[in-house]
């Protein structure tokens, strides 16, 4: 990696070319995928491996009772799910989980037991087999806390969740791979059942929250992390209260968006850092308990199962922009020095929408080589 880096900042220097402008287009709407896979369930999460380019899925709860939760892992590689494991972590639904992309981790946390007691235990998933870890700090036992990674600061933060079926946490941890640390104590009310996602447009870089429910009940707030403090976003029109709702942050639109939730809708809602927008009608039913991931390779948010009604076990996708030319990289339509910059900080971070520019799977110079020969060659 140190020669490919060498070798950005070399190009660097010299290319300083404003090419043609470029667009993507927007407007797919939700497509569904199939019934087939892990069956229906709910209380489930989903993190997209960058590494090995699918997306995990864990566990969760296929009938109404803890008792039955499962404890198998399932991969989504953009048009089926595969059976990967049936060991690791014991069943459980409820967890929080998050992928790491500076170690290459699937990171999970805590979630209900079939006994329905909580736990606090920590795992990590590498693409073929769970790592218990064993922190000397970490956690209370928590059910339906949330949990994100800043690809900005390299840590997966979680916030909130139950302590017991009627009390529940405002703190915020963070886990940077060896150790959690209480972050804050201050910030969003004590809560469960919200949304978070990871804003990681490169002028935000905040994880972003909205909803749950307190001890007063369902909300519809927003609210940001910078890694410091918590700061309300008081914004008009935002999506109405509710929980268990899920969000993902599309990295191609640079926008969060929201879907469903109890009371039950099949709402679609995006946040752009400044304003909320309701943006799509029909798709997938109304559901909560449900869960969602952005597939960066495949640039789409990926839905899974639920509960609407009945227990759902159906895959949405929602496509993002279409992959830019090798020029269109950051906001501005001019092609030029700027895109050539965002396009060495995605190659870094080995972000596979900027890397896969060969047809080798390896984020590699040839890699580099083949964006440079876009990029001096312009937008198709």
């Amino acid at each position: 990696m140190y020669r490919e880096r060498s070798a950005l900042k070399s190009l660097c220097g010299v290319v300083a070319i404003v090419l043609g402008a470029s667009s993507t287009a927007f407007g797919q709407g939700w497509q569904f995928k199939t019934s087939a896979g892990p069956g229906p369930r709910a209380n489930t999460s989903l993190a997209y491996d960058i590494a090995n380019s699918e997306t995990v899925l864990f566990g969760g709860m296929p009938t109404t009772s803890s008792s039955s939760n499962r404890g198998d892992t399932w991969v989504w590689d953009g048009s089926r799910w595969s059976l990967a494991s049936n060991t690791g972590p014991a069943p459980r639904d409820g967890y929080a989980m998050a992928y790491d992309s500076r170690r290459s981790v699937v990171v999970l946390f805590g979630g209900r037991l079939q006994s329905g007691a909580y736990t606090n235990d920590t795992w990590e998933w590498d693409g073929a087999s769970w790592t218990r870890i064993f922190p000397t700090g970490r956690p209370p036992r928590l059910w339906l806390a949330r949990m994100v990674y800043d690809s900005s600061r390299g840590v997966t933060v979680l916030f909130g969740g139950s302590t017991s079926s009627t009390t529940y946490s405002g703190q915020t941890w963070e886990w940077d791979g060896s150790t959690w640390t209480l972050a804050a104590t201050t910030g969003p009310r004590a809560r469960r059942e919200h949304a978070m996602a990871f804003d990681s447009a490169s002028a935000r870089n905040v994880t972003v929250l909205h909803g749950g429910r307190t001890s007063s009940g369902t909300n519809s707030e927003t609210w940001e992390w910078n890694g410091a403090t918590w700061t309300q976003k008081f914004v008009p029109n935002p999506p109405s209260s509710r929980l268990d709702h899920a969000m993902a942050f599309d990295k191609s639109r640079s926008v969060c968006v929201l879907f469903g939730g109890y009371p039950y809708n099949s709402q679609t809602w995006e946040w752009d850092g400044t304003t909320w927008r309701n943006t799509l009608a029909g798709g997938p039913r109304a559901r909560e308990a449900h869960s969602m991931a952005f597939d960066a390779g495949n640039r789409e948010t990926v839905l899974f199962g639920g509960y609407g009604g009945g227990l759902l076990g159906d895959t949405w996708v929602l496509p993002g922009a279409a992959c830019p030319c090798a020029c269109d990289f950051d906001p501005d339509p001019a092609c030029n020095i700027f895109d050539f910059l965002a396009f060495q900080t995605d190659f870094v971070a080995g972000d596979p929408c900027a890397c896969d520019f060969d047809p080798d799977p390896a984020c590699n110079i040839f890699d580099f080589l083949a964006f440079q020969t876009q990029f001096v060659a312009g937008c198709p």
